[in-house]
Parts: C-alpha cells; sequence; structure tokens
C-alpha cells in the first residue's frame, strides 16, 4: 500500500508574492481620515435623506393643484356640491404646496456632499461651541 504524506508545503502557494509581482502601488498622502461611530452616520445620512425627499415632494401638490384648478375652470358642475369639493380640495393641496416649500428652504443645501463631510467631522466641543 502506497501512503501519501501528509506534507501540504509542497503544494500551497504564496498568493502574496504572486499578487506582488505585478502590483504597482500609488500613494497619496494628503488624505483626510474621519473617525467618527455608526450612530452620527446614521443622524447625518438621515438629514441628507429627508434634504433630497424635499427637493421632491412639491411636485405631487403641485400637480394636483394644476389638475383641480384646470377642472374648477373648465368643468361645468351641475351639482353645487362637486365645485365646492373641488374648491376645498384646492385649497388643500395649495396649503400643502406651501408647506412642501417651507421644508425645501429648511433642507436647502442639506444634502451637499461637503455638507454631509462637514457634519462628520464636527466633533462634541464644535457643537457646544455653536
Amino acid at each position: 500500500m502506497n501512503k501519501i504524506g501528509n506534507n501540504t508545503a509542497d503544494l500551497s502557494i504564496n498568493y502574496t508574492n504572486e499578487i506582488l509581482k505585478g502590483l504597482t502601488i500609488h500613494t497619496n498622502i494628503k488624505q483626510e481620515l474621519i473617525t467618527t461611530d455608526v450612530d452620527k452616520i446614521k443622524l447625518v445620512l438621515i438629514g441628507a435623506k429627508k434634504s433630497m425627499l424635499a427637493k421632491r415632494e412639491w411636485i405631487t401638490p403641485f400637480s394636483l393643484l394644476i389638475t383641480l384648478i384646470t377642472t374648477i375652470l373648465t368643468a361645468d358642475f351641475y351639482n353645487v356640491f362637486w365645485y365646492y369639493c373641488f374648491i376645498i380640495l384646492s385649497f388643500f393641496c395649495f396649503g400643502w404646496l406651501l408647506y412642501t416649500f417651507v421644508r425645501l428652504l429648511i433642507y436647502k443645501k442639506k444634502d451637499d456632499i461637503e455638507q454631509i463631510i462637514n457634519q462628520l467631522k464636527l466633533n462634541k466641543s464644535d457643537v457646544i461651541r455653536k
């Protein structure tokens, strides 16, 4: 019976040396590292997400308002009930549109990449000073 030995050193391949043979490393010494915790990143990204959503929120109430106003101006309402329903809905959509514009002004420029990075760089002493 032929016994095969447990010598695995002959079969192993040194991947590190094989990879490094054709590898050229370029370094950029002027790097900035930000060390922070997950909670802070979550809070900053939640703020950025709200800002991105606020930029698109106005489209729905604006579209509905245009549709309702067009309907009021062009339709012949045989029942006064429907006319007043469209008027009330138009006021509701106008208020909703104003609300989304206010949110747009509040969250303006809060999803800018530089703003997000600056928020991640802030430490507790910077927050207290402000």
